[in-house]
């Protein structure tokens, strides 16, 4: 075994290995994998910043622009009409029951025309609030409308002849609150069947405010010609009956003893 020899041989090739052409190679390797390391995660995510950033700033530009002609559609209302039309449709659809305004126009109505109340039932609950009538009632045809507004029932009972009772619908129908009548029974009344007994149901439609304002963004909601022309209905309505309101008498003011005849 020449052992000298196998032990020159490595030492041989050892000395061949030459790593020196390779460390040129290592500066611009190390710079590339920091770059590709800050790309990732250094200018990738700036980049989607600056997108994110960029559309923010047009929507918030468009909310601006909408808020800004809202604004100026607000500045060019009429104040004294929106009052008026709030004012009338609060006479269609109350914000609360007003059980005794309604019983006091029906009561109206009769009296004009000639037609006796019998009986006047109402059973309105609470003055105010949530109202059970306010569920859809499928039985009397009426969802949609006890869908949207609640309603109190007033039960009503009277006694005339045919035209004064029809009449009396008419006026009913004519007031400036929204009412519906149901459940209509007639029936002959008097000695000779002359008279006409009627039983029904007045129902008084009502709508509660809102208990939260709406979202400053949201669009004005501008007033349909049907909705228009049903609020000058009720100010015509309003017109004629304040002009055929009977004057209150005159009575003699000054006088020293109260209790003398006039």
């Amino acid at each position: 075994m020449n052992i000298p020899s196998f032990s020159s041989n490595l030492k041989t090739g050892a000395k061949g290995l030459d790593f020196s052409k390779y460390t040129t190679f290592g500066a611009p390797a190390a710079a590339i994998l920091v770059s590709v390391v800050v790309l990732v995660l250094v200018v990738l995510p700036r980049f989607s910043q600056a997108l994110s950033l960029r559309v923010t700033n047009a929507e918030l530009t468009s909310r601006a622009d909408a808020l800004s002609k809202k604004a100026s559609l607000l500045s060019g209302l009429d104040e004294a009409k929106l009052q008026d039309q709030i004012g009338l449709a609060e006479q269609a659809m109350p914000s609360d029951k007003s059980v005794f305004t309604a019983v006091r126009q029906i009561e109206s109505a009769a009296s004009q025309n000639g037609v006796i109340l019998e009986r006047v039932d109402v059973a309105p609950g609470n003055l105010s609030g949530e109202d059970p009538n306010a569920k859809a009632d499928t039985s009397q045809g009426s969802a949609a409308t006890s869908t949207v507004a609640p309603k109190v029932d007033i039960k009503i009972a009277t006694t005339s002849d045919y035209k004064s009772f029809l009449k009396f619908l008419s006026s009913v129908y004519a007031l400036p609150r929204v009412l519906g009548v149901r459940d209509l029974t007639i029936s002959a009344a008097g000695a000779a069947g002359t008279s006409l007994h009627a039983d029904f149901v007045i129902e008084a439609y009502w709508k509660p405010l809102p208990t939260q304002l709406g979202s400053v963004e949201s669009q004005i909601q501008n007033l349909t010609p049907k909705e228009e022309d049903l609020l000058k209905s009720i100010q015509t309505a309003n017109s004629s009956t304040s002009s055929t309101a009977s004057a209150i008498p005159n009575i003699p003011t000054g006088r020293s003893d109260l209790f003398t005849p006039f």
